[in-house]
Parts: C-alpha cells; structure tokens; sequence
C-alpha cells in the first residue's frame, strides 16, 4: 500500500513538472518525494539550501491539487 502511494506521488509530481516545463530530474523527483514522505510523519520542516537548489520548485509542486 505505502509502495503504491508513493509511486502514485512520483507520477504526479513528474507530471507537474513537466506541465510547468521543468523537465523531472531524478534528483528533483526524489526530493519532492522525500518532503512528502517527511510530511506524512512530522508536523513541520524547514527547506534548508543554498540559492537556486529548487527549494521553492519542491514545495509548490506538492502544493499543486491532485
């Protein structure tokens, strides 16, 4: 169940980011589906990074409504 959550998650943050034009890196993919898995168990986070890491690309992908 948590493998197939977390594969419909990858699908649609690659589907995000191609609609935005930003291509999905696999490194892009594989933060925004760490940030999810954190904020499934914790109450908050805090985005640490340099400029221009795509600190903000994460988050609003997760943002968009599914």
């Amino acid at each position: 169940m948590r493998a197939q959550v977390d594969e419909a998650v990858e699908s649609a943050a690659r589907t995000v980011l191609h609609e935005r034009k930003l291509g999905a890196p696999a490194g892009l993919v594989a933060k925004v589906l760490q940030l999810w898995q954190t904020l499934r168990v914790r109450l908050g986070v805090c985005i640490l990074g340099p400029a221009a890491a795509g600190k903000s690309t994460v988050l609003r992908t997760l943002q968009v409504p599914c």
